[in-house]
């Protein structure tokens, strides 16, 4: 990973990977940056140590994908391949069911079609697998192995892993997303919590602290925090941090 330009290129020199994978570009670490597109021209560094023949898989539905493609290109990246829904992706999702604790979904990996159970909930965990079996199919797995694992996928701990609490008025599903922060993670966080459903009297609750890293473009993507929070329909809310007056 990086939070400043340069940080990759050296890294990606000592590793050599034969495939390259930039999931989405987002404004994580914005503080560091003049803007979105100098994330992403930070990410393509990991294009300049690929060995040759290598592959890169790019997120096709990102709003960046000309300029990654593009740098892929000018890196002499030989072969470059999108994942995602749009229909010009190699790697492309053809249908989603996203459960609480899963995601049911069929893909068409190349020519191949795909079905798997993805067991780490959340729209943002399908993005990343199917990157993952575009990969897996480049280097020559066995997709229907690779695809079969994944319902042993599980969230990281302070990335969305559950922890089930017990009281007496009964159990109370934690989400923790405590590891870190950005816009687009509490997009994702709070998706996840809005699946989630809840019984009886049962509420969702969201506890919120600061998004660090942002610079002067704090107040303005925590203000429209508010936007998003009303949109999933969490009226209990708890939070913290000066970022968050």
């Amino acid at each position: 990973g990086m939070n400043h330009p340069g940080e990759i290129r050296p890294l990606v020199k000592m590793v050599r990977p034969h495939v390259a994978i930039v999931t989405m570009i987002a404004a994580a670490h914005l503080g560091f940056f003049k803007n979105l597109d100098e994330i992403a021209r930070a990410k393509a560094e990991i294009f300049e140590g690929l060995e040759p023949g290598g592959a890169a898989v790019l997120n096709r539905d990102d709003q960046r994908w000309k300029l990654l493609e593009k740098m892929a290109k000018e890196a002499r990246v030989e072969h470059v391949f999108g994942f995602g829904e749009n229909a010009r992706s190699t790697f492309r999702l053809t249908s989603c069911e996203l459960y609480a604790d899963h995601s049911d979904i069929t893909a068409k990996i190349g020519k191949q079609d795909v079905a798997a159970r993805v067991g780490a909930p959340g729209r943002h965990m399908v993005q990343n697998v199917l990157a993952v079996l575009g990969a897996a199919k480049l280097v020559g797995a066995d997709l229907d192995k690779v695809a079969a694992a994944l319902a042993d996928l599980s969230a990281e701990r302070g990335r969305g892993r559950r922890h089930v609490l017990h009281h007496p008025n009964g159990p109370i599903t934690l989400i923790d997303e405590s590891y870190n922060a950005n816009p687009a993670s509490m997009a994702a966080a709070m998706a996840l919590l809005n699946a989630t459903p809840v019984s009886g009297e049962g509420r969702r609750i969201a506890v919120l602290g600061d998004m660090l890293e942002l610079g002067g473009h704090s107040a303005k993507l925590h203000a429209a925090l508010a936007e998003l929070i009303v949109g999933t329909g969490t009226r209990n809310v708890f939070l913290g941090g000066p970022e968050m007056q």
